[in-house]
């Protein structure tokens, strides 16, 4: 018994061994994908310079020496690592001197670490973006460990583009019309400016999205205080909110003490007793009661608990699941789809460009990115909007996790517009962040031309003290409009344009007159 006991401990020995070098390649790997893009960028800044008059020889051999230079660490890398044989050799040394039934074990750990593994090459493969003319030489080998998590990935800086993708930039301002431009009052035209600006520019910006991001100082440099003043004013206004709702709250919740929270709830009620329960009408009110009761628990909780701090997950379940996903459960045909949800809209923008060929087979779907809510209706997987968590707030984290949440909004707005002109400048889609038990609602729309809009709201928090409960109603406020936003915008996807007189004007003329008006917008970067 001893003895099979020391084979399985040595058995686990060995699998530690395995998994830290697998971290230590990971880690190099990292850096080679960095000098790898480091060297696209030299290459396209050397383009760029070559096609002047050359004044600076020297530095034309410092880009070339550098270029080389990280060739050849990239190459040494991907020739192998001795230590990593090494261990196996010993392995395998060590199991010869085993039982049968040692080995056996063996086989099995074996067998499971190598699913592992080919999980999440599956995984590497379907985030590929490059285009299949381009794909040998733009090839940027990608690594993945058991060990990273979403937040380390997520406070990575932005990429730096390669030559593929700025081919796809190049291509995307090429297909617009010169009709359908946005035109301000000054005369600029905002697509001509942003394409100038980022043509020049090597890490990614959501300006190579085509996203306006109106509290981003970068893109407001690009124009004069007039024509950003023009900018702003087309981001439509929020919806007002019911008052019925308001109503709801207020004075009922005007407390200062968990005890005068407790006699509310104990003593009042969302709706006269002797008034018969409607859903559609009642059920805004009575979320705000089942979230008044269960944070007068929290308020009342000796430990503190909201005082902690937490995993991800834990605001998930304790904070943000009665708050978000029991408050949107009353929309007809809409789901909030949680953990890690891969979005059909940025899948549809990664596999644009699939096709089947005779020489060559079709390439396996690439997988959308992984969002940790998704508003998805349950017919059709249509989505209306997306959630980023983050387990604490940090000023890195806003940006990051603001800057997927874009790009995927964008995927949706641009997944749903291929219609009428119409009915894309009154589209909007709603997409929050959670960072600990701070909050802020998105929202993305195009009011012109070919150009996304993306407005943040007021960052709020959870309070963690029944003192500040009036926080916790601006909370539940804001979601009340994220939920009137997805609403709207289910209305406009769903909604007929045509009244059922000029449908029928409509096919009588077809063929004779010139469709309704239309815009295809841009897809998202393909980075992420």
């Amino acid at each position: 018994m001893s003895l099979k006991l020391r084979k399985g401990q040595l058995e686990n020995f060995w699998l530690n061994v395995e998994i830290e070098n697998a971290q230590a390649s990971f880690e190099t790997g990292m850096r080679c994908i960095q000098l790898k893009n480091q060297v696209v960028d030299a290459e396209r800044h050397h383009r760029q310079f070559s096609s002047s008059t050359i004044t600076n020889a020297t530095e034309v051999d410092n880009i070339l020496s550098t270029k080389k230079n990280l060739n050849d660490e990239i190459d040494n890398f991907f020739q192998g690592n001795p230590e990593q044989k090494s261990t196996k050799k010993r392995r395998k040394s060590s199991n010869k001197r085993g039982s049968s039934e040692a080995g056996n074990e063996k086989d099995k750990t074996e067998s499971e670490a190598q699913d592992s593994i080919s999980i999440f090459e599956e995984y590497d493969d379907s985030d590929s973006t490059l285009s299949e003319e381009e794909e040998d030489l733009d090839y940027v080998p990608s690594f993945t460990s058991i060990h990273i998590t979403s937040d380390d990935e997520d406070q990575n800086p932005p990429p730096l583009l390669t030559s593929s993708q700025f081919k796809c930039f190049d291509e995307s301002y090429a297909k617009m019309k010169k009709t359908q431009k946005w035109i301000l009052s000054s005369g600029t035209c905002v697509e001509d400016v942003i394409f100038e600006y980022c043509k020049e520019l090597s890490a990614e910006s959501l300006l190579h999205s085509w996203i306006i991001d109106l509290d981003d100082q970068e893109a407001e440099d690009l124009f004069t205080d007039e024509e950003w003043r023009e900018i702003r004013s087309e981001i439509r206004k929020l919806p007002k909110v019911d008052e019925a709702f308001v109503n709801s709250m207020l004075p009922r919740f005007d407390v200062k003490t968990t005890g005068e929270l407790r006699n509310v709830l104990e003593t009042t009620s969302y709706r006269n007793l002797d008034e018969p329960y409607d859903r559609e009408k009642h059920y805004d009110a009575e979320w705000v009661d089942i979230v008044m009761r269960k944070y007068l628990t929290d308020y009342e909780d000796p430990n503190g608990t909201l005082h902690r701090s937490h995993l991800e997950s834990w605001h998930d379940i304790n904070v943000w699941s009665l708050i978000i996903d029991h408050g949107l459960r009353n929309l007809i045909g809409i789901e909030t789809v949680r953990k890690e949800s891969s979005s059909e809209a940025v899948s549809a923008r990664k596999n644009r460009k699939r096709a089947r060929t005779r020489r060559k087979n079709i390439k396996r779907k690439k997988m959308g990115s992984r969002m940790d809510g998704i508003f998805r209706a349950y017919v059709n997987d249509v989505e209306y909007g997306v959630i980023e968590v983050a387990k604490k707030f940090d000023e890195t984290k806003l940006l990051t996790d603001g800057y997927k949440l874009s790009k995927a909004m964008h995927d949706i707005l641009s997944k749903q517009v291929n219609f009428e002109e119409t009915k894309v400048r009154e589209l909007r889609v709603a997409g929050m962040l959670h960072l600990g038990l701070k909050t802020q609602v998105l929202h993305l729309s195009s009011p012109k031309g070919y150009v996304s809009i993306l407005k943040r709201e007021k960052l709020l928090e959870v309070p963690v003290a029944v003192e500040k409960i009036q926080d916790l109603i601006r909370v539940l406020t804001s979601v009340w409009m994220l939920k009137k936003m997805i609403v709207d915008c289910v209305d406009i996807v769903n909604s007929q344009v045509q009244n059922s007189t000029d449908f029928k004007q409509e096919l009588i003329a077809m063929g004779t007159e010139t469709p309704p008006p239309s815009i295809v917008l841009p897809w998202s970067c393909d980075t992420k």
